[in-house]
């Protein structure tokens, strides 16, 4: 068996597969906007079938807070992708953290009137910021061509104006 020198911990099967997981580049964090500008952070990590899934935290600031607060928060969600366990929404006892965040029992409820973008970040490229369309029955779709390119010192004002680059078509 494969055995790390430091701490003789074994480098195969479940434990190694977490570990790299764990380790693993991009992170993907969601960031929900409602109506009145207040902003909903959720990290995502790798599923056991390498999915990227939304975890069980949230993060929770307003648009109007000044960029230092909205930088913190976006990196706090950050350090807990691929950290957190991804949901697992084949146990219907768990629930989407955008709805525990809003009080809803089911997503469309919860996202209804909401925006949405996504953050990714990779190690040795930086930040890209994605705004999305909302459309009825097919939810949020990634427009891809307004994506930014950014790097930590312009991310705030990435992550503004793809806010105001999201949109709702219907719902």
């Amino acid at each position: 068996m494969n055995t790390s020198t430091l701490y003789d911990i074994p480098l195969e099967g479940d434990f190694m597969k977490s570990l790299f997981r764990k380790s693993i580049n991009p992170k993907f964090l969601s960031i929900y906007i409602r109506y009145d500008g207040h902003l909903f952070l959720i990290p995502s990590s790798f599923n056991k079938e390498n999915w990227i899934v939304e975890t069980d935290y949230f993060n929770e600031v307003a648009i109007e807070d000044n960029n230092n607060d909205l930088l913190n928060a976006v990196l706090d969600t950050l350090s807990k992708c691929n950290v957190l366990e991804a949901i697992n929404f084949k146990d219907k006892s768990q629930i989407s953290p955008i709805c525990k965040a809003t009080g809803y029992k089911t997503y469309s409820m919860a996202v209804k009137g909401f925006r949405l973008i996504s953050v990714k970040w990779e190690d040795k490229k930086g930040f890209t910021i994605t705004p999305t369309k909302k459309k009825k029955g097919e939810g949020f779709k990634h427009i891809e061509e307004k994506s930014i390119e950014c790097n930590e010192e312009d991310l705030i004002e990435a992550i503004r104006t793809s806010i105001e680059l999201a949109i709702i078509e219907s719902e």
